[in-house]
């Protein structure tokens, strides 16, 4: 819980100090977004591109020239900072962790339409009068109806959407 909510009053908050101050030098309190924008920024406690800077190892978003993964490469370019050079061409290359905020944030559709991360990978479900974030954090598609379809009337088309989506990222990749 503590990843995610104070423990007085499971209120969300911010927990990692390199989110604060990634967020701060884009002019951003974190104490001032709404609640809906806070059930996707607590994910960027984990959820985000890193690297470790210096001596020291000091946990590092490489953000200060945005968060679009173009942004983010460019920062890493001007730096000069590789995790490795390709075997055959010797050119650096970077591990980009996983950028789940920086993409969702920068062009999503969805984050577009004010929709958060917990919304889909922990939608609401009711006991009773009481409603409440699942927190059985997974995939939208293993639970489709509650995760899509709270939005979206038809879940089959969604699903085979992102089935269609999904497949040609893979054959690209494979590529």
């Amino acid at each position: 819980c503590a990843n995610c909510h104070e423990a007085e009053t499971m209120k969300l908050i911010v927990t990692n100090p390199a989110l604060e101050e990634a967020l701060q030098a884009q002019g951003k309190d974190w104490r001032t977004f709404t609640r809906q924008e806070m059930r996707t920024v607590v994910c960027a406690n984990c959820h985000v591109e890193y690297y470790f800077a210096g001596e020291g190892k000091y946990l590092t978003y490489p953000w200060d020239g945005g968060t679009k993964i173009e942004n983010i490469a460019s920062y890493y370019q001007e730096l000069g900072f590789k995790d490795w050079e390709h075997p055959n061409s010797g050119a650096p290359m970077i591990k980009m962790q996983h950028p789940e905020y920086e993409v969702y944030t920068a062009d999503s559709t969805h984050f577009k339409a004010g929709v958060a991360c917990a919304d889909c990978h922990m939608p609401y479900t009711r006991d009773g009068a009481a409603k409440y974030s699942t927190h059985n954090v997974q995939s939208p598609l293993l639970n489709a109806e509650a995760a899509c379809g709270q939005c979206h009337t038809d879940v089959a088309y969604v699903t085979g959407r992102v089935a269609t989506i999904q497949g040609q990222v893979r054959a690209a990749m494979d590529a």
